[in-house]
């Protein structure tokens, strides 16, 4: 009987030390960036920098989003994940409340000083890179010194466990293309369809960088404008500078601009 017991003793203290190792085995890269849909770094490094970085680490890629309370089929999530088999990104939109929140919670709790303030930001454990020349720079370092590390969990950010908890796949969208029949009737392919590895990236609320100038103009009419009268101005007052030195060579140079100063600084 004391024989059985030493025995069972033992297999208990083999498998309290296996499982701690067991548990740490992952050697998953987990990321947090912060965006903004009109941003323009943010989409360089959203459509050109990650992807590439993805396909390089990754073999496969699921995308899951957070279910907001009071979002419609035509908003994107504030949050979305795209969880690979080495590295998992959660995408965050600054420009929601409960994103923008969460990218305050990142300024307090880290310290981050203000010149390093705005987005595209990344955060991966406890280093924090931004711009979209400074992330694409030095996540692949990361993710290799990470992976041979053991994996990197999800920051510790104050409110971030409750998204990256929630997440849930996006609905799956019927895109099996049919075969015709010799009947003339067309039937679903059935074929089991390869697992792609860089599957496109879900609506993540990016404005349409593309358009004419005309549509660009009206994304912003009142400001953009303003913004072309005041360069119309300034191209104008530039011109009439010029045009009266070189036409009055000698009162250019005795006379102060007196009158035209106030109006060109207004």
């Amino acid at each position: 009987m004391a024989r059985i017991l030493r025995i069972m003793a033992s297999l208990l203290i083999a498998v309290i030390l296996y499982f701690p190792v067991f548990a740490q085995s992952d050697s998953s890269i987990r990321a947090v960036l912060f965006y903004s849909p009109t941003c323009p770094h943010c989409h360089e490094v959203i459509n050109n920098s990650l992807p590439v970085i993805s396909s390089t680490y990754n073999e496969t890629v699921e995308w899951f989003y957070y279910p907001e309370e009071g979002l419609t089929e035509e908003q994107a999530p504030t949050f979305v994940e795209m969880r690979g088999d080495t590295l998992q990104i959660l995408f965050v939109n600054t420009q929601s409340e409960s994103g923008g929140q969460l990218y305050l919670n990142l300024l307090e709790q880290y310290e981050i000083p203000e010149e390093r303030y705005g987005v595209p930001a990344l955060l991966v454990g406890d280093i924090h890179l931004v711009g979209s020349f400074e992330i694409p720079d030095q996540l692949p370092g990361i993710i290799e010194n990470g992976v041979t590390g053991g994996g990197i969990d999800w920051p510790e950010l104050k409110g971030l466990q409750e998204f990256t908890a929630g997440m849930i796949p996006f609905p799956e969208t019927d895109t099996t293309p049919e075969e015709p029949t010799e009947e003339g009737v067309t039937t679903p392919n059935t074929d089991e369809p390869e697992p792609t590895t860089n599957p496109e990236t879900p609506d993540l609320g990016l404005e349409d960088r593309s358009g004419s100038i005309l549509d660009k103009i009206m994304r912003d009419p009142i400001g953009n404008t303003l913004s072309i009268i005041v360069l119309i101005g300034m191209s104008l007052s530039v011109i009439g500078v010029l045009f009266y030195a070189s036409t009055n060579p000698s009162s250019a140079t005795e006379k102060p601009l007196t009158i035209a100063l106030p109006i060109l600084a207004i």
